[in-house]
């Protein structure tokens, strides 16, 4: 498909509008306000047990021990008593 220039794109409207859309015009342009129905699938699924579940489990585990902030502060005290 071959673009269109800008000058096509601004003297003929793409969509027509619909009787409940509002049309504002101002100097060189067009603005316009058109109303929108979207569809969305709230239902739940279920997929079935979560193959990562024992993952975060793992990692619940690991953040609740802290084992990273006491691993950093032991290195941190043996490095500033090094020095």
């Amino acid at each position: 498909m071959p673009r269109k220039k800008l000058e096509d794109l601004e003297t003929t409207p793409a969509v027509e509008t619909e009787p409940d859309a509002t049309v504002v015009a101002t100097e060189d342009k067009t603005t316009r306000k058109v109303k929108l129905d979207l569809e969305v699938d709230t239902s739940v699924r279920d997929m079935g047990p979560n193959q990562y579940q024992r993952l975060i489990h793992l990692a619940r585990a690991i953040d609740a021990w802290r084992i990273f902030p006491r691993l950093f502060l032991t290195v941190y005290i043996v490095l500033l008593y090094g020095v």
